[in-house]
């Protein structure tokens, strides 16, 4: 008698096992072949609609795990002025069974979607963690995947995300620009101080302002000082406010205890369920 396939067995051969999608990214139009189950898993299909020909695939596993390997919330998307989502017809995909239709084709073009930052996405939906970035190029292109990731709501990129900028920071300087870009893309109300990448970089820009001065500060981000005399949006008194806490409890957000999770800002911060949408820019 043949023995049961385990349950997760089954379901590892249910995501796998089915179509996968073509995405093309960006003006080069970047492919990336991802599995319809995983991608269902996500919000893809909320935000760019699900074409015809595209049925739903039935999902018999549970949960997928909440934790990514180590490489070898919430928000609609608004659109900018001339992003598209452009559908055609792909080719079959390799893995694809033979006597099935291909299905339609994704193209995804805008100031987020970069092929490396999206490939960081399709990595995630396989369990492959996203690196520490090294570069100020690589922090850029794993903050358009945080953008990405809170688009399609993968909480456990999210914070794979901060903890690479967490790491990041143990060796390097924050840069106050990367805050300004990503909260210019998120809103500007104050309910995106509960976002945990913002609330990780007001807290790491306030723990470095109190730590290593203010000279030392607006030394190496020059642009922080203007925005502190022209601008008016509402992230300056969070970080006011920051400095203050951090002045109390002085502890650095990239060594100490890991406040900046999906979860744990939800629990500090019930206003997090609420969130506001996401407006993409050039940069």
């Amino acid at each position: 008698m043949t023995p049961a396939t385990p349950l997760q067995t089954r379901a590892r051969r249910s995501k796998f096992s089915n179509q996968t999608l073509l995405i093309t990214v960006g003006a080069e139009k970047v492919p990336f072949h991802v599995h319809v189950g995983l991608l269902e898993e996500t919000s893809f299909f909320d935000v760019h609609g699900r074409l015809p020909g595209l049925e739903r695939t039935p999902i018999t596993s549970p949960e997928r795990d909440q934790t990514l390997s180590p490489a070898p919330n919430y928000i609609p998307v608004k659109r900018e002025e001339g992003t598209r989502d452009d559908y055609g017809t792909g080719k079959q995909a390799v893995d694809q069974p033979v006597d099935t239709a291909p299905l339609p084709t994704y193209h995804l073009e805008g100031s987020v979607y970069t092929a490396a930052a999206f490939g960081i996405v399709v990595d995630a939906l396989y369990n492959i963690a996203p690196p520490a970035p090294d570069s100020r190029a690589e922090c850029r292109t794993v903050l358009r995947s945080y953008v990405l990731a809170l688009t399609y709501h993968i909480v456990p990129l999210q914070d794979a995300i901060v903890d690479c900028f967490r790491q990041h920071h143990q060796q390097f300087n924050v840069v106050f620009e990367d805050l300004t870009w990503l909260i210019n893309r998120i809103g500007d109300g104050e309910e995106i101080h509960s976002i945990p990448m913002v609330r990780y970089l007001i807290d790491q820009c306030a723990w470095e302002i109190y730590s290593q001065g203010y000279n030392s500060f607006v030394q190496h981000n020059v642009f922080f000082e203007r925005f502190l005399s022209f601008g008016d949006h509402p992230v300056r008194r969070a970080l006011f406010e920051a400095i203050a806490q951090v002045s109390r409890t002085p502890i650095d957000p990239a060594a100490g205890l890991n406040r900046y999770t999906v979860n744990a800002c939800i629990v500090r911060e019930p206003a997090a369920v609420h969130m506001p949408e996401v407006i993409e820019l050039d940069d």
